[in-house]
């Protein structure tokens, strides 16, 4: 939760820094999309950071299938139809929004996976 605090805060601190680095031909219609782009996105770090740890913590406990359920569903499953639907409703601003979605939703089935345990 800190790191991503940290990150947050950095992005939000620093943006146009960040967005001048990659901004060489200095296009003053990038700006606003990108930092708009960097507000929404960087919001999933919060949730990332968890599904990681999520994920890492069952492997750790010799669930693997659960582990590969939560890194599956947030690098595939989940973030394809989050782009192209929310893409479709609000544009580029769903495109960003995709990631935080995804990662949102992936931090639900990460708390069935922890909470529910089959009988052995």
């Amino acid at each position: 939760l800190f790191i991503s605090l940290s990150v947050y805060g950095i992005v939000f601190a620093f943006s146009d820094g960040i967005i001048a680095i990659f901004n060489s031909e200095n296009n003053t219609e990038l700006v606003p999309i990108a930092k708009t782009g960097f507000e929404i996105y960087f919001a999933g770090f919060f949730f990332a950071g968890f599904n990681i740890i999520s994920a890492a913590y069952l492997s750790a406990g010799e669930r693997a299938a659960n582990a590969f359920l939560i890194s599956i569903m947030r690098g595939l499953v989940i973030i394809l139809p989050s782009v192209i639907i929310l893409a479709i409703i609000f544009g580029i601003n769903g495109v960003w929004f995709s990631f935080v979605v995804a990662e949102m939703l992936t931090s639900v089935i990460a708390i069935i996976c922890m909470t529910v345990r089959k009988n052995k």
